[in-house]
């Protein structure tokens, strides 16, 4: 009986200290974002760091400003239409035309460019990255995207864009390393 008695005595004091304890906060070392959009998921680093300025069911675009005042970061993640590709040449062929187009309307002058495969988490992707120097000539861009064809639909894919803009001098040696971790980050989910 007198066990009895204490167990209830025990039972109803840490019930009582549970329930008027305050609720502990961890802290992580670094926050963590995840946006869930329709074709794809993405995590992403330093939640206060990053604004998200366009976020719809397809696409996710963010920025964040650089070390330099005119610096400026961006992340984009949309799900883009594609054809249908015969083999992985013609999907890497097309998606260097559809860059190569875009940088002649935008009047930037490419000096380096490179395109390779990766893989994915499913299947290749392609990833393209350039280095290009704006209308002003003080002014640079470098861009590492990625470009996936999206398991569940042969007409889409999702296209993962990490960039810099920058004034000459201000370049992030580990661009293609932040790309590459977010690329990592992201997952190919159903429509």
């Amino acid at each position: 009986m007198q066990f009895k008695t204490l167990f209830l005595v025990f039972s109803a004091v840490s019930l009582f200290a549970c329930s008027s304890a305050p609720e502990l906060k961890v802290q992580e070392e670094q926050v963590v974002s995840h946006s869930i959009q329709k074709g794809f998921s993405l995590s992403f680093p330093d939640q206060n760091e990053w604004t998200v300025i366009n976020d719809n069911t397809y696409k996710i675009i963010m920025t964040k400003s650089g070390q330099a005042e005119k610096d400026r970061y961006m992340i984009q993640a949309l799900v883009v239409k594609l054809p249908k590709f015969d083999n992985d040449e013609a999907f890497m062929n097309f998606i260097t035309s559809r860059m190569e187009k875009s940088q002649s309307q935008s009047g930037t002058k490419v000096s380096e460019e490179n395109v390779q495969f990766v893989e994915g988490k499913i299947n290749k992707c392609v990833q393209y990255s350039s280095k290009e120097q704006g209308s002003k000539k003080a002014e640079m861009l470098e861009v590492v995207s990625f470009t996936c064809r999206h398991p569940d639909r042969e007409n889409a894919g999702v296209y993962l864009a990490y960039s810099k803009k920058y004034s000459q001098g201000n370049g992030d040696k580990n661009i293609g390393a932040k790309a590459a971790g977010l690329f990592n980050h992201m997952e190919l989910i159903a429509f």
